[in-house]
């Protein structure tokens, strides 16, 4: 048997209807960070222990345009036809009443109709970054962000608790604080949506963009680097563990990530314990669902120097 064709040369006279809805196809979803990581906040490090990635160039490279807006004038006014950059005389500018850190971004494409929205800030970003305190809170940000037709908004688990983590218990040592000016405020924002990913691992996939992109797990073309997965999704949780498991055990890695798969109930019912204790009750548990992040770095930063 013939192996497929790579190209498909009566493209162009197909009717450009046709064409229109093959190039919207193409279009990936993605994950828009309003923010930029930093990986001493995402995980647990020190002298000892380093991050196994920098996460800012998947960050960088998530928010360039998609690919097929590189294609050709057709496939580019469609990409356009829902997606933009933010215009220049509102990047970077200040609204008075709104939340501003130093770590949010205004240069990252994003796609209306097809990105989620993502939040890093956590309250470890506070010791280090410039933000307008009292001027709104980061979760009040968010939800105006987030899409009032998809529901589409997610964030860290530590913002909530930045002590959240695998071991975290109903009795955990917390460093949330009741009288957190934010807390009200927070929790309206909260109560906006009626569904919220909240983020309670971070795994990075360490690959070549070709191999990555030949998987379906980060888009048809490899071009939606950063992705959040419903961890009730079993299924495509092991996928995205079993191709980092197998990118590590193919090179000499500096350091090795958990890729041990939790069970749901064990996630669900941290997320619960943490729910409870920061928000004083259970309220607000059924708008939100843990999810893991994935993300792409073809960067090669975990290997062994």
């Amino acid at each position: 048997m013939s192996s497929p064709q790579a190209d498909f040369p009566l493209f162009p006279q197909l009717p450009l209807e046709l064409r229109e809805e093959i190039w919207r196809f193409c279009l990936p979803n993605r994950v828009h960070e309003l923010d930029r990581p930093l990986a001493e906040n995402v995980y647990d490090v020190d002298e000892d222990h380093p991050a196994w990635c920098h996460l800012q160039r998947t960050s960088l490279v998530n928010g360039y345009p998609p690919l097929i807006s590189r294609v050709c004038r057709e496939s580019r006014a469609v990409a356009h036809e829902t997606g933009r950059f933010l215009p220049l005389d509102q990047q970077d500018r200040i609204v008075e009443g709104e939340w501003y850190s130093d770590t949010l971004r205004h240069d990252a494409w994003r796609d209306a109709a097809r990105d989620s929205v993502y939040l890093n800030w956590t309250r470890a970003y506070e010791v280090d970054f410039y933000y307008t305190e009292g001027d709104g809170s980061p979760l009040e940000y968010l939800a105006k962000q987030v899409s009032p037709t998809k529901g589409d908004g997610s964030m860290m688990a530590q913002y909530l608790d930045a002590n959240f983590g695998p071991d975290y218990t109903e009795v955990s040592t917390s460093v949330y604080h009741p009288q957190d000016p934010n807390k009200e405020r927070d929790s309206e924002a909260l109560k906006q949506q009626s569904s919220w990913l909240v983020v309670t691992r971070v795994i990075v996939v360490h690959s070549d963009l070709q191999s990555a992109a030949a998987t379906g797990l980060f888009g048809l073309l490899g071009d939606s680097l950063v992705q959040i997965v419903d961890c009730s999704n079993a299924t495509r949780i092991r996928q995205y563990l079993d191709l980092a498991e197998s990118c590590e055990q193919h090179h000499q890695v500096a350091i090795r990530q958990n890729l041990q798969q939790e069970p749901l109930n064990e996630v669900e019912q941290r997320l619960k314990w943490l729910v409870k204790r920061t928000q004083g009750s259970e309220e607000l548990l059924s708008a939100m669902r843990p999810g893991i992040m994935f993300r792409l770095c073809t960067q090669q930063c975990d290997r062994r120097v």
